[in-house]
């Protein structure tokens, strides 16, 4: 079994420490730098181009945000994985429009860590719950369309153009009872109270 390498970027010598313990234990992992600041960090992992890259977001003279930004710029293809203490919505958005692809809390578990490093190593994305409960919304609300089914989509294409229920049972080849039912499911899935209200979300996300 190949050994990944990894690079630690944390400004914590204690964390720093703690992590190369926990990865030199396993046989997986080789820690191949450590880095306690922005410029560090940038010029190791250009130079080692290591198979994964664990990242806090707060570090002495850039955010982490910064670095993965700089070194995706740069080409780097390494895994990035943040590990930090923010739970904020906007951090976790920023971090992986920024490069990042997965996000731990660093309050996980030591098995759970080494888990999720060992699905990063061969390049799933890892996230904790709460993160990936804020992919999962952030998801919904950019495309609210993506809730219903292509039966709904249908119907909210008919709806959108003016047809009345009895047309696009017409044109559907469904119930008029069946329309009014997918009806109800649009607008409850698309949080609105009008069929108006359906069509410009419809609209609006077409163009």
């Amino acid at each position: 079994m190949p050994s990944y390498s990894i690079m630690i970027v944390d400004d914590h010598p204690i964390m720093r420490y703690g992590l190369r313990l926990l990865l030199e234990k396993d046989k997986d992992f080789v820690v191949v730098s450590e880095s306690g600041n922005a410029q560090e960090a940038v010029t190791a992992a250009k130079q080692l181009n290591p198979d994964l890259i664990m990242m806090d977001l707060n570090l002495q003279g850039r955010s982490g945000i910064d670095i993965i930004r700089t070194l995706r710029r740069s080409g780097l293809t390494s895994y990035v994985l943040v590990l930090s203490v923010s739970d904020s919505r906007n951090d976790v958005y920023a971090a992986l429009d920024a490069g990042a692809n997965g996000y731990l809390l660093k309050e996980c578990e030591l098995d759970m860590l080494l888990l999720s490093l060992r699905k990063a190593a061969v390049g799933h994305p890892v996230y904790s719950e709460r993160v990936w409960q804020y992919i999962q919304l952030r998801q919904n609300y950019s495309d609210p369309l993506s809730a219903l089914t292509k039966r709904e989509l249908d119907v909210l294409h008919e709806v959108s153009v003016g047809m009345k229920n009895k047309q696009i049972a017409e044109n559907l080849f469904i119930s008029e009872e069946t329309v009014k039912v997918h009806i109800r499911n649009i607008l409850k899935k698309l949080q609105v109270t009008s069929r108006l209200a359906a069509s410009l979300i419809l609209i609006k996300h077409q163009y």
